[in-house]
């Protein structure tokens, strides 16, 4: 095992990973990165929960890179992916919800 360190919305993640896939964990937390400051131009002021969001979204990334790579049919437990992406869009959405900052009444 391997022992990096990512930077993710500015932090430093200490992650251990398979010897030799440093350069794409690497490329999945640049993927990650670069939603996180989408996020937060939209979002200003991201909790705590931003960490475990953060495993969450690698996970995402790294299902959505091998998707790319192997360009695979659909397997049979899809549905149970698709249910949890769902799941983690809602409270994704909850959480921006919750962030988003109240606009100043006129």
């Amino acid at each position: 095992m391997a022992d990096i360190t990512i930077t993710v919305g500015g932090r430093d993640y200490p992650m251990s990973c398979r010897d030799g896939e440093e350069p794409y964990l690497e490329r999945l937390a640049g993927i990650v990165d670069d939603k996180i400051s989408n996020a937060r131009k939209l979002m200003p002021g991201l909790t705590a929960e931003t960490r475990m969001l953060l495993f969450a979204a690698l996970f995402l990334a790294d299902e959505v890179e091998e998707a790319r790579r192997t360009k695979t049919e659909p397997k049979q437990d899809d549905g149970m992916v698709a249910d949890a992406l769902e799941s983690l869009a809602d409270r994704l959405e909850s959480l921006a919800q919750r962030l988003a900052p109240v606009p100043a009444l006129s």
